[in-house]
């Protein structure tokens, strides 16, 4: 790649991570790059590098600056930190996958218990809310409930709070949650 990328697209072929820097509160923060295409392709925003260096939003806790420096780290995919942050995105995706096929089973033979409360297990550090993740196996366990009392409610409330607490939840599980529910 000669000179500044045109795209986000193109900072793949260098697997590129990009490092957004506050020049109000200092923050850094290391971004994957798959990440930060899945979330600008759901929210419909340009990938065009110009547009993700111009309206980047600062997200430490009560600094929202629009002042954002935004860099592309080359080769910075294969860093332990943005490792880590894969590793546990795919652990919260897998969860994700099980707690959804409880609240929608759709014909399918039941989950077992242990399945449903490792998931929950897993979400329940990034959820922050036991009430919900309560709410959702309390709903599951239930055995005289109508369709509309299953845990499709509380699992659409564990979405929320992981888009809240700032994971790139993937697309297919964000469209079960009205826009802007998460930011209340």
């Amino acid at each position: 790649m000669v000179g500044p990328p045109k795209t986000l697209y193109d900072l793949r072929r260098v697997e590129a991570a990009v490092r957004l820097t506050c020049r109000k509160c200092g923050h850094v923060r290391l971004v994957d790059l798959e990440e930060m295409i899945g979330t600008r392709s759901f929210n419909r925003r340009s990938m065009e590098w110009v547009a993700v260096q111009h309206d980047q939003i600062c997200n430490q806790d009560r600094c929202t600056s629009r002042s954002v420096r935004v860099d592309a780290v080359p080769f910075g995919g294969q860093m332990d930190e943005l490792k880590r942050r894969r590793a546990l995105m795919i652990s919260i995706d897998l969860a994700l996958k099980i707690v959804q096929r409880g609240a929608y089973p759709s014909g399918h033979p039941p989950l077992p218990d242990e399945a449903i409360r490792l998931a929950l297990r897993v979400l329940h550090p990034h959820v922050r809310s036991l009430d919900t993740l309560a709410a959702y196996w309390t709903s599951y366990k239930a055995t005289d409930r109508k369709v509309h009392e299953g845990p499709a409610n509380p699992y659409a409330q564990m979405i929320a709070a992981l888009l809240r607490n700032g994971y790139g939840v993937p697309a297919e599980y964000r469209t079960i949650v009205p826009d802007g529910w998460w930011k209340k």
